[in-house]
């Protein structure tokens, strides 16, 4: 698995990652399953990686969403944007304001809002899960044979396949090494997208990202 997060890594140019967690062993006996909810793990900076074990083992499914007209969700502002052009609804004018000039506002600092204080913000929890408000452009799923690894970024939308019959495979996020960095570096990468610690507990489908940014207004 290190492997092969090396090689992505060389050929990207970019950083290395140096160890893994969260390794887990999956088997799933008989079937058939329903596939799940396309979701987001907050995994950013880490990557996550699937090793498959059987035959014709269906892979995760990634979803590349429409960027709809070369923007993604990606915070308040963002989000109004792409309400207002889909032309739904009205957009209400508390809600406009709120998501123009009030999603960068710590979430902790009031006692209405600190349930939602691990979202920090709503511009930083939509730097993460935004593009769950996005429609989808198209899936992409595998049948694998043993021994396939398949790599993807943290923080991108995906789902379990729907099966037939039993499926194994390892599961592991790999985490990038440690860069020498000035304290506000750090602060700053941290504020943004978390730390090392993202290892995807923190998850999101569209249906309960959107109850929860409901709750919260």
């Amino acid at each position: 698995m290190l492997a092969m997060c090396d090689r992505r890594s060389k050929e990207r140019s970019c950083t290395k990652y140096s160890s893994l967690g969260n390794l887990m062993f999956i088997l799933q006996f008989g079937g058939p399953t329903e596939g799940q909810v396309r979701h987001i793990d907050n995994m950013v900076p880490n990557l996550q990686i699937c090793l498959y074990m059987s035959q014709s083992c269906p892979s995760t499914v990634l979803y590349a969403m429409d960027d709809v007209d070369g923007f993604t969700v990606r915070d308040g502002k963002s989000l109004l944007e792409l309400w207002e052009q889909k032309k739904w609804q009205a957009t209400p004018p508390l809600l406009k304001h709120i998501l123009q000039h009030q999603s960068d506002r710590a979430l902790k600092s009031k006692w209405y809002t600190k349930f939602f204080s691990f979202w920090k913000t709503i511009n930083i929890h939509l730097e993460c899960f935004g593009k769950l408000y996005q429609p989808v452009s198209f899936q992409l799923g595998l049948q694998t044979d043993p021994g396939t690894t398949l790599i993807a970024g943290g923080n991108e939308v995906h789902a379990g396949p729907a099966t037939s019959g039993p499926r194994m495979f390892a599961f592991a996020i790999g985490i990038p090494e440690e860069i020498d960095a000035t304290d506000n570096e750090k602060d700053q990468c941290e504020e943004s997208f978390g730390n090392d610690d993202n290892d995807g507990e923190v998850q999101y489908s569209p249906v309960l990202l959107h109850i929860d940014f409901c709750c919260l207004l």
